[in-house]
């Protein structure tokens, strides 16, 4: 797998590819880290930028769930699903998943 995939560490708010790179986006346990609803905000414009029309999108968390699930909603992104809540260490965690639609608006303009 290791010839398919590529782990980057980066500020998740400012994501330095082009509009439509990824197939997939996975943030796992990042976003709650993010002070302010605003920052947070601005990560989940950035994820959804970059991934592919027909793309898959997917984060996993413990706090904040169901406003990424809205956050998403307004990005143009269809099938936002959040999960029942799975006990992950001692929190209750949730998964979000979105698609990215043909003729989403553009999201450039949201994210630098």
């Amino acid at each position: 797998m290791a010839d398919r995939v590529e782990v980057k560490d980066g500020d998740a708010r400012w994501l330095p590819f082009s509009d439509g790179t990824f197939d997939v986006v996975v943030f796992s346990l990042v976003l709650h880290n993010i002070h302010g609803s605003s920052e947070r905000k601005k990560a989940i414009s950035a994820m959804a930028r970059v991934f592919k029309e027909d793309g898959r999108l997917a984060i996993l968390d413990v706090l904040h769930t169901s406003k990424y699930a809205s956050v998403l909603r307004e990005s143009g992104m269809s099938s936002v699903e959040r999960t029942r809540p799975y006990l992950l260490f001692f929190w209750p965690a949730r998964i979000v998943s979105a698609r990215k639609v043909r003729d989403a608006p553009s999201l450039r303009s949201r994210c630098p």
